[in-house]
């Protein structure tokens, strides 16, 4: 799907601005940003999200280091939540 609204409505301005999208697998992705210094924009399915995202932050030392925090554009409006989680087992 997402190559799909890619190439239908973003496509062109990407490639004016001289920005790319690529896809890749997960493995390759998860992989690729344990080893690159950021410059990118990872953009995945809520479960992919998830759980990639504790697999990155206990690459980088730990998931208590890690923020989750959604703001609107005009950044009047923000939900902030620990992002790995408080139910205890």
């Amino acid at each position: 799907i997402f190559q799909e609204v890619y190439e239908a409505e973003f496509e062109a301005e990407f490639k004016a601005k001289k920005i790319w999208y690529e896809h890749r697998l997960i493995d390759d992705m998860v992989a690729s940003s344990l080893k690159w210094s950021g410059g990118y924009v990872w953009a995945c399915k809520n479960y992919d999200g998830d759980v990639q995202s504790d697999t990155v932050a206990q690459g980088f030392g730990s998931l208590g280091l890690m923020t989750s925090v959604l703001m609107t554009p005009d950044g009047k409006t923000v939900e902030a939540e620990a992002a790995h989680g408080t139910v205890t087992r």
